[in-house]
């Protein structure tokens, strides 16, 4: 059982959690309900012929571009060495 001070703290992680997806999905567009990888896991991938490490801050929905290109599931990668976030498919994910 959590003491007041416990629960105070954890409604207010859990607020500040469900700000921070609001905000990615203002920037990325919605969220994925489904996808092989979630929010918060680090992964390894290709980019640019260089492997890469990095956590998914967010998990792109399935849908069309600005330009009305297609595109399936993203993931948005804040990579280990600075930068702006990457773009990551599925495919480029490289499996342990």
């Amino acid at each position: 059982m959590m003491n007041e001070d416990e629960y105070v703290h954890e409604v207010q992680k859990r607020l500040r959690e469900q700000d921070q997806r609001n905000a990615h999905s203002a920037v990325w567009g919605p969220a994925s309900a489904y996808s092989d990888h979630k929010t918060g896991e680090t992964i390894r991938f290709m980019e640019g012929g260089i492997e890469k490490t990095g956590k998914i801050i967010h998990v792109m929905a399935p849908g069309e571009t600005v330009g009305g290109i297609a595109h399936g599931v993203r993931y948005v990668v804040e990579v280990n060495q600075k930068g702006f976030p990457s773009i990551v498919a599925p495919g480029d994910v490289l499996e342990e």
